[in-house]
């Protein structure tokens, strides 16, 4: 069905001040999982794999965009699909702490300077 502004469901409107805190999280994930990737790469990536670290940074963006799309499918309400992607960036974010804690250590001593 095709919607126009006027036609819209009032379930599905939400007024612009409520999307502004989601786009400000998820602004500052994108930017500190963008350092992270480059960090990664080029201080423990040896030169031959910068690039495999770089499409893997891609690839998890591609991935990300796929869960977004299931979301889209899976309900139609504006609210519920933001609190459904909030979810995912939080568990997301104490997936890659834990990583991060058990990889880093032993990485230290490959660390390029």
């Amino acid at each position: 069905t095709s919607y126009t502004l006027d036609t819209l469901p009032q379930e599905n409107q939400i007024h612009m001040l409520a999307i502004l805190p989601q786009i400000f999280f998820i602004a500052c994930g994108e930017v500190f999982c963008i350092i992270t990737t480059y960090e990664f790469a080029y201080t423990y990536a040896p030169t031959s794999m910068k690039s495999v670290c770089q499409s893997f940074y891609i690839l998890t963006g591609a991935l990300g965009n796929i869960i977004i799309i299931m979301f889209t499918k899976v309900t139609d309400r504006d609210l519920y699909r933001f609190f459904m992607c909030a979810g995912v960036e939080i568990g997301a974010t104490l997936v890659m702490l834990l990583i991060t804690r058990q990889v880093i250590g032993p990485l230290e001593k490959f660390k390029l300077e």
